[in-house]
């Protein structure tokens, strides 16, 4: 028998009444770590060309941020067997995110079984180790370094170099899953009936060496002992059957060790029993996210590292973008082991693979890169990534950018930025020299240059440029001694931003800086162009004359301020007056709405009312009968099979609808982008009036194949704006969805910079996926704060809804069934809002035509007003019958008519 086997046959034994149980709790999870062939039995059935992966490639180069697309291309390459190619996916896409247990397993598997060469086996090695470092799996721990038993210890016993490497191994699997309260078992049991088995072959080759590998077995027991765990009676009683086969006793101080354990577990019990539920997704979100908050403050109490550690990473397996999770693990490792690089820079990796728009995150990571004394090239690195690789919101820009120029700064020389008594004490080293001076002031004027242009460009109705911009003229007048560059830059901020009080005041605390004899001509500036709030302007006027000024000064500014507080006042108060005066102008209208009486069906546009005339018993008459039905046909065009046009309104397929366009972009640029696809015959781009585009443009295909294709340009990023590619739909068709009533999820209380992607990742797990819409602000192109998602069938609606309250960015997010508004019911005829009586109210069929019953029917006829009374034959005639503009003789008509007798009743 071969070690490996004899291994797994130990191992098998020794866990097999915990083996089920975990694999019952794997099945609850939806996780079959058993067999992978029946998950992707189904796959590799499916037929899948090569044209559909080379389409589902271009999506991905496209929007590689796109954990779908990635999936998406891995399945349709399995499916095809290009097992090269599906190489390189999986690279990619574990590159960019982590991936969850599941996907891992069946890689591995399949790159294990695969794997022949040294090349090959040194490959699935390193596969081994990034999969152990995206989330706490024992599984994963387990069967890796099982693997490096198998290939390292080919015959007892191993050489010197390969017992390191699988001891090795073993410890850094104990090492991170050997604390897992529940599950943790699993790696000790494999690392000791290992070495059992090596203490076995001592023994029977009668070697010196089995006193020590003896001693080794039972220090691996008092270790395992030592630790809180589910299992630790369990295993207190397997250590005294190998002590009794020994003919020993149980050592005195594992047993207190046990003990001491047993108590441990005892306290935990309760929380453990609390976290898993929501391991099993049982609990709602923010009461899950609680006790896992709960046990982790207990284990900081504690004072304990690895149990904290361990903590963290399985709450964040449950909870992978909870951002304020991160940022307090980042934290608590800083804090325990804030001098070990190769621990606190992997969180901040890990954290920023799964919260990649986290603006304070990558702020973290680079103080972190800077505290670690790591080379600039990789503070460098790490800034351009964060700038590329996702942010979306400006403030999230803004901080990224502020901390790379903090960075910068701390690396001139420090006399530049100390004053020179202080100098000497915080110099840590030699100054650098005058060349490499300049250089560094000239990598940081360029930094502040584009971060300013940047957050101009692209947020321009953002105050963040402007200050940026303030930023710079401080860091210019301060450290770098340039203060009339610096001026330059606030006036530059004061013409852009004059309306923000934050710009007078920060311009206004320069000069007095500099000691500029312009503050008092500021102050007068700011006070007639500050809009957003005078009054605080005007204080800072004031508070400036008294503490530097005259009296005479004082009283001028006083004098001032009073009537620009007034125009100010006088101001607000005309503008709630008008706009007290629209709310009552709005009231009055919905009530005059309300209080109108409902009218029948509306005359079609373009077509004038045929005048229709009624006798004595209230049936239509000749004009009525001349007027030819809607709902009948043409024999001929009813016998004669057509083709079914395309109904109105219906979707355009070789037109494409293109959203959230940047404003300053040309026709020629869509043209480029779209023509890769193929022959673009029209592209139509609307602009305003002043010349600006209106954010979204038209792109015509001659080919509806071609529309197809480029459709994979949705979720592009075009001028740093993510752009929405569909099919057109004309007005007739838009707000109809493909999601049938009851299977739209609405979601709220999301932060403005949640993405359909991040959505996506949130809500995977509840099933498939047909559509994610982000309803999004169309002149700012940020999202308002809330989405609908459609889903394929009604159980993954019921499971998106079970993550109310869920933690999404932060930010707890609602998630409730969509009701969109009721359409008014037809009625019976003549009931309120339905259909008058007449006659055609009867069910389809009743006509006994059936041909007009298939057509629609026809407009509902007038109600016949009651019956006239017969005139005299002596009555004159009138002409009130006939229209307004033919009544010449009216007076006559009307005298005529006053001089008549009156009809009697009939």
């Amino acid at each position: 028998m071969e070690v490996d086997e004899e291994v797994t046959a130990k191992i098998d034994h020794e866990e097999d009444s915990s083996s089920s149980e975990s694999d019952s709790e794997g099945e609850e999870d939806g996780i079959d770590f058993r067999d992978d062939e029946s998950s992707s039995s189904e796959e590799d059935h499916e037929t899948v060309d090569g044209g559909q992966a080379d389409l589902l490639e271009a999506k991905v180069m496209n929007d590689p941020w796109s954990i779908e697309n990635h999936r998406a291309f891995v399945a349709a390459l399995r499916a095809t067997k290009q097992f090269d190619r599906l190489r390189t996916a999986r690279d990619a896409m574990q590159q960019r995110f982590p991936l969850p247990a599941e996907e891992w397993l069946s890689w591995l598997e399949e790159e294990e079984n695969l794997a022949t060469s040294p090349e090959e086996i040194e490959h699935v090695t390193q596969l081994y180790e990034k999969a152990t470092k995206d989330f706490l799996v024992v599984d994963i721990w387990a069967r890796y370094a099982m693997f490096i038993v198998r290939q390292h210890c080919k015959e007892m016993p191993p050489s010197a170099e390969a017992l390191k490497l699988i001891r090795a191994a073993f410890e850094a699997a104990v090492t991170a899953a050997g604390f897992h309260a529940t599950e943790g078992t699993a790696v000790w049991t494999c690392f000791r009936e290992f070495e059992k088995l090596l203490l076995a072959h001592y023994i029977g080759a009668e070697s010196d060496l089995a006193g020590k590998q003896a001693d080794a077995v039972k220090a691996l027991w008092k270790r395992q002992l030592s630790l809180p765990l589910q299992d630790t009676a369990e295993t207190y009683e397997q250590y005294k059957e190998w002590e009794a086969s020994r003919g020993a006793q149980p050592a005195k101080d594992i047993q207190v060790a046990q003990q001491q354990a047993l108590k441990g577990w005892q306290e935990r019990e309760p929380l453990e029993k609390a976290v898993r539920g929501s391991e099993q997704g049982s609990k709602p979100a923010e009461d899950a996210r609680n006790d896992w908050l709960q046990y982790i403050q207990f284990e900081e109490q504690q004072r304990n590292v690895s149990h904290a550690t361990c903590l963290y990473q399985r709450a964040l397996k449950v909870f992978p973008n909870d951002i304020d999770l991160w940022m307090r693990y980042a934290a608590f490792v800083e804090t325990k082991l804030g001098n070990v690089t190769n621990v606190v820079l992997p969180v901040f990796r890990r954290a920023l693979r799964t919260c990649f728009d986290s603006g304070s995150l990558w702020t973290s990571y680079l103080r972190a890169l800077e505290r670690l004394k790591q080379p600039p090239a990789d503070v460098q690195a790490a800034h351009e990534q964060a700038i590329g690789g996702g942010l979306k919101t400006e403030q999230d820009l803004y901080t990224v950018f502020s901390a790379y120029a903090d960075y910068l700064c701390r690396q001139l020389p420090r006399s530049w930025v100390l004053p020179a008594q202080d100098a000497s004490e915080e110099a840590s080293g030699p100054e650098p020299s005058a060349e490499a001076a300049e250089a560094s002031v000239g990598e940081l004027r360029a930094h502040l240059q584009r971060s300013t242009e940047y957050l101009e460009s692209y947020f321009p109705i953002s105050p963040l440029g402007g200050q940026s911009k303030r930023h710079w003229a401080n860091i210019e007048a301060h450290i770098l001694r340039n203060a009339d560059y610096a001026r330059e830059l606030y006036e530059s901020v004061a013409k852009s931003n004059a309306k923000e009080f934050d710009t007078w005041n920060d311009f206004v605390t320069f000069e007095r800086f500099l000691g500029g004899g312009s503050v008092r001509s500021l102050l007068k500036r700011g006070l007639h162009a500050v809009k957003d709030d005078p009054p605080r302007m005007a204080q800072l006027w004031l508070s400036y004359e008294r503490e530097a000024g005259t009296l005479l000064d004082w009283v001028n500014a006083d004098l001032k301020c009073s009537m620009r507080l007034k125009e100010f006042a006088a101001q607000k108060e005309l503008e709630t007056k008008q706009r007290e005066e629209k709310l009552v102008k709005e009231a009055e209208e919905l009530a005059k709405r309300k209080a109108r009486p409902e009218r029948g069906r509306p005359q079609e546009r373009g077509r004038p009312q045929e005048k229709r005339k009624f006798d004595a018993a209230g049936a239509p008459g000749e004009a009525a009968a001349k007027r030819p039905r809607r709902d009948a046909a043409p024999d001929a065009a009813a016998s004669a099979p057509t083709a079914a046009p395309r109904p109105a309104g219906g979707p355009e397929p070789k037109t494409l609808f293109v959203l959230n366009l940047p404003w300053t972009l040309e026709e020629a640029t869509l043209q480029e982008m779209f023509a890769k696809f193929g022959a673009v015959k029209e592209v139509r781009l609307p602009r305003e009036a002043n010349g600006h585009a209106k954010g979204f443009a038209y792109i015509e295909y001659n080919d509806e194949a071609h529309a197809q294709a480029a459709l994979s340009l949705d979720g592009t990023e075009i001028g740093g704006r993510v752009v929405k590619v569909t099919i057109s739909t004309p007005p007739g068709g838009r707000g109809k969805r493909d999601a049938p009533e009851g299977q739209t999820a609405f979601v709220s209380n999301l932060g403005f910079g949640i993405t359909d992607e991040d959505l996506r990742s949130c809500f995977v797990g509840c099933g498939g996926i047909k559509e994610i819409r982000v309803v999004k602000d169309r002149k700012t192109g940020q999202s308002k704060g809330f989405a609908y998602i459609d889903f394929n069938d009604t159980q993954s609606l019921e499971n998106a809804l079970k993550l109310h309250e869920t933690r999404l960015k932060g930010r707890p997010m609602k998630v409730a069934r969509s009701a969109p508004p009721a359409k008014q019911p037809g009625g019976p005829p003549g009931a309120p809002g339905g259909r008058p009586a007449g006659p055609r109210a009867g069910p389809p069929g009743a006509s006994g035509d059936k041909d007009a019953d298939l057509m629609p029917p026809p407009p509902p006829p007038r109600m016949a007003p009651p019956p006239r009374p017969p005139r005299p034959k002596d009555a004159p005639k009138t002409h009130l019958m006939m229209p307004r503009a033919m009544m010449k003789g009216a007076p006559a008509a009307k005298a005529a008519a006053d001089k008549a007798p009156e009809a009697q009743p009939a």
